[in-house]
């Protein structure tokens, strides 16, 4: 819980305290936080990021909420919030740069048993939170969708690595026949994979630096952020600068291993040793080795073991990258004839398999891990999305009227407001409040409480008519039965239809995008003390949802990070295959046979058919270890699988 949350004064009411009241509204599906303050006191406790409490007819917002009401975007919200701006809310005061917050002055608030929503507090900060069980299935959630995040980064930088790697060859080549020798030249290659290493990340930390001035402006499934939160920890920060150098000398000397470099030229292995599988097997057999004892445990069980579920859908994940490569160099020997881009596309698959490979496995590793998270989210939703009995097809919106506002004026003043039709229910009760009540010829006595528990009231006595018809109950729009009676004001004695509260259900013209925002102005005008609520189908969890939007902004930059991978790729394909194509186009080949639509096609689409079936596998067999570790059936939505694979094609 942030620092902002109110915390309840308790028995300290002697001390300075202020009173608060949830003053917040929906603009547009985005939620505008709220709240009304009015100070106790000379020295009445603050909201974090304000340094002095609004007045009456005052606001003090949030930057984007300032920027929003002055803009013409922010008309109707204004209507809303009519209040003077007096202050912005620095950024201890708010989660996100793009939070849409505002404190609002008050001096009407009153604080007793039947004030309803108005609290006495004597701190701002961390409120008193209940203590829950942690739910291993949302930490298995979380474990899975970091590891799938984060997984195809490790691959990319390490493909990265071996880009360039025929023109490197050539400049060794060079260096041999100057007079160095092969340990030297191997000592020069770690060199310059080192050299370009370190600058890497320090055009790396450029970019980021830069990357996170401009953080606070971006808004990414509602999730925002200051530039102070992106401050990577030193420790992190040093494993990074120290992990990443020695990594890419590592993966340059492991390439040269098979690598014969003479003064005249780079000679290769002439017949490569045929690629092993058994080992490659080890890595995702062992990760399911590795699950599958946690299969059919107790969902509270103390055998869930973090370390297991992560070691185990890392091997995995980087079973894919062990596995394509022979896969890739198995199918490519393969594949017979045929026109002359295919040859020309085969036979370069069928030299550098490896390389393709390499060039993909980021994209394999990705798609696995989202079709195994996709399965997991499907099969737990259930669990943590609760269905109402809403029925949406009759109205989107619920009201609550107060016995200040008359029946009679909040459905005139809904019904004016445009995209909206209404209905009014009074009583507000969801059975007799006592059994027989309906019964005619029954005595009711009509009363109400205004707050003031002195006030002296005179119940009004009403008798139920003897010719009163009998009806059989629906269901509402909430999906409550309703008993009591149904009666029109007039029907009822004079001076007590003030004492009824009612609900007021409004259905809403689904073509207009500003109805609800209309009737949240209507509601804003009555004097209601909060906005019609919104009618949903379902409701999830918040932790759950968390995870969910969580998952949304990492897979946003992954799918950038791939692009960008693809591109940098395919131009240094075609940066390495530039002589040879000049040649061939200098004896009358076609060039679009060699480089538009045909040639490198081919060379691209192979590789990523292969890696995503690969993947594929994978990550079905990862999804429905899961879902068993889950005790959930396992279910494959093939449309989504195949919204996944066909997305990198």
């Amino acid at each position: 819980m942030s620092s902002r949350t109110a915390a309840p004064g308790g028995t300290s009411w002697a001390r300075a305290a202020t009173l608060v009241r949830d003053a917040g509204t929906v603009f547009r599906d985005k939620e505008v936080r709220g709240r009304a303050l009015q100070p106790e006191g000379p020295k009445a406790p603050l909201p974090p990021g304000v340094s002095r409490p609004p007045g009456a007819g005052e606001m003090a917002v949030s930057p984007a909420l300032k920027g929003l009401l002055e803009s013409g975007e922010g008309k109707m919200l204004r209507e809303r919030l009519p209040g003077r701006i007096v202050g912005t809310i620095a950024e201890p005061g708010l989660i996100g740069a793009q939070e849409l917050a505002f404190y609002r002055g008050a001096d009407d608030l009153v604080f007793n048993q039947y004030s309803g929503g108005v609290e006495r507090i004597d701190r701002f900060g961390a409120g008193y939170l209940e203590s829950q069980e942690t739910d291993p299935i949302l930490v298995l959630l979380s474990l899975v969708v970091f590891l799938v995040l984060l997984m195809p980064v490790g691959v990319f930088i390490a493909a990265a690595v071996r880009f360039g790697g025929e023109r490197r060859d050539r400049r060794l080549a060079a260096l041999r026949l100057v007079g160095s020798d092969s340990r030297m030249t191997r000592r020069i290659a770690a060199g310059e994979a080192l050299a370009g290493a370190v600058a890497g990340l320090a055009f790396g930390t450029v970019f980021f630096l830069l990357i996170r001035e401009f953080s606070g402006s971006v808004d990414l499934f509602d999730v925002s952020v200051f530039p102070s939160y992106l401050i990577p920890s030193s420790l992190l920060a040093l494993l990074v600068a120290a992990t990443v150098p020695a990594a890419a000398v590592l993966v340059t000397l492991f390439a040269l291993r098979g690598v014969v470099i003479e003064p005249l030229g780079v000679v290769r292995t002439a017949k490569p040793p045929r690629r092993r599988l058994w080992w490659r097997l080890l890595l995702p057999v062992g990760g399911i080795g590795l699950l599958y004892p946690m299969i059919g445990k107790d969902r509270y069980s103390k055998d869930f073991n973090q370390y297991q579920v992560t070691g185990g859908v890392l091997l995995l994940l980087v079973g894919v990258t062990a596995l394509l490569p022979w896969v890739m160099e198995t199918v490519v020997a393969r594949l017979g004839s045929g026109g002359v881009a295919w040859q020309l596309a085969i036979r370069r698959l069928q030299l550098s398999s490896g390389t393709a490979a390499r060039t993909v496995n980021g994209i394999a590793v990705a798609v696995a891990g989202a079709i195994a998270l996709q399965m997991l989210f499907t099969g737990v939703q259930g669990q943590y999305t609760k269905h109402t009995t809403n029925d949406l097809t009759r109205a989107q919106m619920k009201g609550n009227l107060q016995k200040e506002v008359p029946f009679a004026r909040a459905a005139a003043d809904f019904k004016a407001t445009e995209g909206v039709a209404t209905f009014v229910v009074q009583g507000g009760t969801h059975g007799e409040a006592t059994p027989g009540m309906s019964k005619p010829g029954s005595t009711l006595w009509f009363d109400y409480f205004d707050g003031d528990p002195a006030a002296v009231h005179r119940p009004t006595p009403w008798t139920v008519p003897a010719d009163v018809k009998q009806a059989r109950s629906i269901t509402d729009p909430a999906g409550n039965k309703r008993g009591g009676l149904l009666l029109t004001p007039g029907a009822l004695p004079p001076d007590t239809t003030h004492g009824l509260d009612g609900e007021i259900y409004l259905a809403l013209d689904q073509g207009l995008a500003d109805a609800p925002d209309n009737a949240r102005n209507t509601a804003h005008r009555l004097g209601l003390p909060s906005d019609p609520v919104v009618l949903v189908s379902s409701k999830s969890d918040d932790t759950y949802a968390s995870i969910r939007t969580g998952l949304c902004v990492g897979a946003a930059c992954v799918l950038a990070l791939i692009g960008a991978s693809l591109l940098v790729s395919q131009l240094e394909q075609l940066r390495e295959r530039r002589k040879l194509l000049s040649s061939l186009i200098a004896f009358g080949t076609r060039r679009r046979t060699l480089t538009l639509t045909l040639s490198v096609l081919w060379q691209t689409a192979i590789p990523i058919g292969l890696g995503l079936a690969l993947a594929t596998a994978v990550g079905l067999t990862m999804g429905a270890v899961l879902l068993k570790m889950t005790h959930k059936a396992v279910y494959v939505d093939w449309a989504s699988v195949l919204s996944l694979t066909s997305s990198p094609a």
